[in-house]
């Protein structure tokens, strides 16, 4: 993943809330981080050829090792108790519970999420 596209793009995000921010805005940017909690979930693999492998399946994340797990957060909150937000969520998992026909199984470009958001 491009770090510096992502840091660029919430740099530019901060100078369009800021170049219309008036005297009753708060413009709030958090950079998150810390450990990852994975629920466990139904896992099927399919391949060509094999059998179909079915699991509940187990996951860790690494989330301090390269790329780390990361949250930024970039928010418009105005006086009418109304707010408009960016957020951008990177997150990787490894199955733990692995076995002989699955030794090593990883989703380690993760999950890249941009949200936007309106309360």
């Amino acid at each position: 993943m491009n770090y510096n596209y992502v840091f660029n793009l919430l740099g530019s995000l901060v100078l369009l809330f800021n170049s219309e921010v008036e005297p009753q805005r708060t413009i709030y940017v958090e950079v998150l981080t810390g450990r990852i909690y994975n629920v466990p979930s139904k896992l099927i693999i399919r391949q060509e050829g094999y059998e179909t492998i079915r699991r509940n399946a187990m996951y860790s994340s690494k989330s301090f090792q390269l790329p780390p797990y990361y949250d930024f957060r970039l928010s418009l909150l105005r006086n009418d108790s109304s707010a408009f937000g960016v957020k951008f969520i990177h997150h990787k998992r490894y199955l733990t519970n692995t076995t002989n026909d699955s030794i090593d199984f990883e989703i380690t470009h993760g999950y890249t999420i941009l949200s936007l958001t309106r309360i």
